[in-house]
Formats: structure tokens, C-alpha cells, sequence
């Protein structure tokens, strides 16, 4: 899947951006995601946040109460899993700045709160992961990328497991 996103506030010489995203799986038990934003104003764009929010619902719709998420900020992943086996693993490049692990409804961006709460754990409930990245300032002309693999799998060591190669797939051209 590719999809382009352009964003202008107005007409005027404001801020605008480019979002370009990509997402393929090599048929494989691995999602990538390529999030690149690029300003195509003549203008700085300014304290540019990229957030990522997912609603796995590990298990279906039959086991969506016991989906447990947690971070570790020393490797950067993010795992959500539940009672039955199957378990998601989600990193990026670059680390996220900044994570969550809440209800799916009581994750709030907005102009008072533009920072996720980077709490560790939350769970069994039904839960959505975010991650943020603080992109800074982008010049006219200037771009930056993020790269987010999601893998599944059987167990929580199966995830972890498929990380490395999920990385390797970046490699691959994109088809």
C-alpha cells in the first residue's frame, strides 16, 4: 500500500506538508511501515510530532478484555498480547520519543496535551498502543523518515524473534 497525503492549513503561504506512507508485509507474519513527511512550503514547519496508535485487538473480537500491552524502553518495542497465543511485537527507527498503552478511547492528542504519557504496562483490558516521535523543525525542501515494524506471532518470544529479520526486509525492494 502507498498512500500520499498533502496538508495546508490555508491557501496563504503557510506550512505545508507531504505525507508519504507505505506499508507491505512480503507475505510474511511482519507489517513495515515507511512514514516519511516532507515540508513543501517556503516556510519552517515547526515542532513537527509523527504519532503512531494502534488497536490490535489481540485474539479477536472474542477476547478483546484481556489484551495486556507493555514498553521496554531499553530495547524500544512495544508487545501487546493476550490469554490465547498470539502476541505482537512493534519497534521503529528511530526509537520513539514517547509511548502509550491505554483504552482505546482515552488516548488523547490535542493542542494542551501533544505528548503521550510513556507509561510501561496496562492491561488485561482492552487496550491501543501509541508511539511518538518529536520530529523538530523542518526546512523548506526537508524531509525525515520513520520506519515502524510490526511482527506476530505465537508467543512473545516469536515476535521478539522475527524483529531482526523484519529489519532486513527494509532492504528488499518494494513492490
Amino acid at each position: 500500500m502507498h498512500l500520499v497525503l498533502s496538508h495546508s492549513p490555508s491557501e496563504s503561504d503557510s506550512p505545508k506538508v507531504q505525507s508519504d506512507i507505505k506499508a507491505w508485509s512480503h507475505n510474511t507474519p511482519i507489517l513495515l511501515v515507511r512514514y516519511s513527511a516532507t515540508n513543501l512550503g517556503k516556510m519552517p514547519i515547526e515542532n513537527l510530532k509523527l504519532y503512531y496508535i494502534m488497536d490490535l485487538d489481540v485474539g479477536g473480537p472474542a477476547s478483546y478484555k484481556d489484551d495486556v500491552g507493555t514498553y521496554d524502553p531499553e530495547s524500544g518495542i512495544m508487545y501487546a498480547c493476550d490469554n490465547n497465543p498470539l502476541c505482537v511485537a512493534m519497534t521503529s527507527r528511530p526509537e520513539p520519543d514517547a509511548w502509550e498503552i491505554s483504552s482505546p478511547t482515552q488516548i488523547r492528542i490535542d493542542e494542551e496535551s501533544t505528548d503521550l504519557s510513556k507509561n510501561l504496562r496496562y492491561g488485561p483490558k482492552d487496550i491501543a498502543t501509541a508511539l511518538q516521535w518529536n520530529l523538530g523543525t523542518l526546512d523548506s525542501g526537508q524531509g525525515r523518515v520513520v520506519d515502524v515494524v510490526l511482527s506476530a506471532s505465537n508467543s512473545l518470544n516469536g515476535a521478539k524473534l522475527l524483529l531482526p529479520s523484519a529489519w532486513e526486509l527494509f532492504k528488499k525492494k518494494i513492490r
